[in-house]
């Protein structure tokens, strides 16, 4: 949605940098401007949220697996994901707050022009972001590797579980690939613009290279929105049974994985009704000798 919004922004609105008397009438352009920047960063810090989440989610699975449905019950799980979304969009939008500086350098901009040339952006946000889930993302999954490692040297029972716990890992592996592959280079880009701002000679040949290379680093981030639900899926069973329940509200169509959890709990039910059956003979012993 922030791809779509940045490529009808460009397209439709052209901002317009003649320093017109009256700074309200530039104004509907640069807030559009701002919030379509705003947005994107959003949606960035959303995505790493999201990432740092699954691998929280994972942890907690691999390791703590009798811990799981009470440590992330479905209140707990619905609350953490409001918490990240909702800071990833006060820190998405927190550019806003630099239209409240004042100078006498910016008297002749209006409230959104002064949100664009302050010297606090959103982008901070995401440069931290990303850097804290990298390193978190890293401990978190080279603790599931040593423990999983560990356990599949052990007994044929819990060995069965270590392969299971080794399909996982394996998909989370592929998570934090795609991550760092996609995110790395962008990373590496915020940080070297960050110091050529702040260089003296900020308009050598190597900013302008950073800012030609930007685009096709962003191509790369996007890219990582659409592999990781394409790994759940091919990955895991539960992800596929989610999609197709999707598709089966939204368009009626119904899977045969779906018709297998319908007859399995259609016969889980028959068979806790034949056990309450039986319990009820044995306490009543009358209804035994009627039968």
């Amino acid at each position: 949605l922030s791809v779509f919004m940045h490529v009808i922004n460009s397209r439709f609105n052209n901002p317009s940098f003649s320093l017109d008397p009256d700074p309200q009438s530039r104004l509907l352009s640069a807030c559009i401007q701002v919030c379509v920047v705003s947005f994107n960063n959003m949606a960035n810090l959303m995505s790493l949220f999201n990432l740092l989440a699954m691998a929280v989610d994972h942890f907690i699975a691999i390791l703590m697996p009798y811990r799981y449905v009470h440590l992330l019950n479905r209140r707990r799980t619905n609350f953490m994901i409001a918490f990240l979304w909702t800071v990833g969009f006060i820190w998405g939008f927190s550019s806003f707050f630099g239209g409240f500086q004042k100078s006498e350098d910016l008297k002749y901009l209006n409230f959104c022009e002064t949100t664009n040339y302050s010297d606090f952006h959103s982008e901070y946000f995401v440069i931290f972001t990303a850097a804290i889930c990298s390193t978190a993302m890293i401990v978190i999954y080279t603790r599931i590797f040593c423990v999983v490692r560990k356990v599949s040297t052990e007994s044929t029972t819990v060995h069965k579980d270590g392969l299971h716990n080794t399909k996982a890992l394996r998909t989370s592996a592929l998570i934090v690939g795609t991550f760092v592959v996609c995110w790395f280079p962008n990373l590496v880009f915020q940080i070297s613009v960050l110091i050529q701002l702040n260089a003296m000679n900020s308009r050598n040949e190597v900013y302008v290279a950073l800012f030609r290379a930007n685009r096709y680093l962003y191509i790369l981030v996007v890219v990582n929105s659409l592999c990781d639900p394409i790994i759940y899926a091919a990955r895991l069973r539960i992800v596929q049974k989610g999609y197709f329940k999707l598709l089966y509200r939204f368009f009626g169509y119904q899977h045969p994985m779906l018709l297998d959890d319908i007859q399995y709990s259609q016969s889980k039910m028959e068979l806790l009704a034949r056990k309450r059956s039986n319990e009820h003979r044995e306490s009543h012993p009358e209804v035994q000798t009627m039968l």
